[in-house]
């Protein structure tokens, strides 16, 4: 298999799971990935019915009969999940003699059943965190979706 063929299958893999987490209730799925000097960070949030939600919120937008198991330890699991396909990710990278990315932001739309994504190469500076890009991404797509609160 090719290079771009096995990235879009860890890719897949990771949307497959949030899809699976949310019983496939979603508009959209927003991923973020850093990847830096042997650390990861991973998170998530949604797009429901034209509100950007936060991974811990996903019931408070869904129905009563559509309410998912969003325990903490579902949560938590679905985060470290994260972080392994991250590490997949910069294996493939590596092993294929290529840069591996420090940044990794996918954008699923499930009704066009597209994929989007982009990956940065510059770390981070010591002032930020990644708990800090990935919020201000979060707020940027609220933004974007004309969302302020």
């Amino acid at each position: 298999m090719i290079f771009e063929d096995l990235l879009m299958e860890i890719q897949s893999d990771l949307v497959s799971l949030v899809l699976e987490y949310s019983n496939s209730q979603i508009d959209e799925i927003y991923l973020y990935g850093y990847m830096g000097e042997g650390s990861y960070f991973f998170n998530l949030f949604f797009k429901k019915n034209g509100e950007i939600i936060r991974l811990n919120q996903i019931n408070d937008f869904l129905s009563e009969n559509e309410k998912i198991d969003d325990s903490c330890d579902r949560q938590i699991k679905l985060l470290e999940l994260g972080i392994d396909n991250l590490e997949k990710i910069e294996i493939l990278f590596e092993n294929n003699k290529k840069e591996v990315p420090t940044e990794i932001k996918i954008i699923y739309n499930k009704s066009s059943n597209s994929l989007k994504s982009k990956y940065s190469y510059s770390p981070i500076s010591d002032d930020t965190s990644e708990l800090e890009l990935f919020n201000n991404w979060y707020d940027t797509v609220k933004v974007e979706n004309n969302i302020w609160r």
